[in-house]
């Protein structure tokens, strides 16, 4: 079983490094996802703040509907998917900050890995491997069969597996679909 993850691995991480791509549920290796304990000294992030922690609470800064505005636009310019956010939110899953967001009309979900510096939350830089370049912004999308039921909660969502990288949970029916995408200004410029 691991020999036949290995193969899908290197099979994908092509499409993962060079853009948007879509994909079944697979998982797609990226770049580590850092920990929330590790220095960012400003490179590994972008400079436009998402958001704060204040007293452990995670509040927006600036205007929630100006994040999702540049967010949908990114994503319908260098996505395969169509998103129109009903949703957004900042989460703290484990160690790791996730940007949020939700289109129940399209079914779809993204996700965008922050990082915490000095109380603020910025989206992550991915740095190619091996590379002195200053690095790419990252959303992954899940879409297909998200649902809103009360027993359906966590299908086709974008999932981050340590070391591994980006995957979309399972659907009770359908088929669930992973596009990335990746550019040089960030999702949120």
């Amino acid at each position: 079983m691991k020999n036949l993850i290995r193969i899908l691995l290197i099979a994908f991480i092509g499409t993962a490094i060079t853009g948007a791509g879509t994909q079944a549920n697979t998982v797609i290796p990226s770049d580590d996802p850092v920990s929330i304990k590790e220095s960012t000294n400003g490179v590994l992030h972008f400079d436009r703040v998402i958001g704060e922690v204040q007293d452990g609470q995670i509040l927006f800064v600036g205007d929630k509907a100006e994040i999702v505005a540049s967010w949908t636009k990114v994503l319908n310019m260098h996505s395969d998917f169509t998103i129109a956010f009903t949703d957004i939110q900042i989460s703290k899953e484990g160690e790791f900050y996730f940007l949020r967001g939700r289109d129940e009309q399209n079914l779809a979900s993204s996700a965008v890995q922050l990082i915490l510096d000095a109380d603020k939350l910025y989206e992550r830089k991915y740095l190619p491997e091996g590379s002195d370049e200053a690095g790419h912004g990252y959303t992954v999308t899940c879409s297909g069969c998200l649902s809103t039921g009360s027993g359906s909660a966590g299908e086709c969502q974008p999932e981050l597996l340590q070391g591994s990288g980006w995957y979309c949970s399972d659907c009770s029916e359908g088929t669930c679909t992973k596009s990335t995408t990746s550019g040089g200004g960030g999702a949120i410029p």
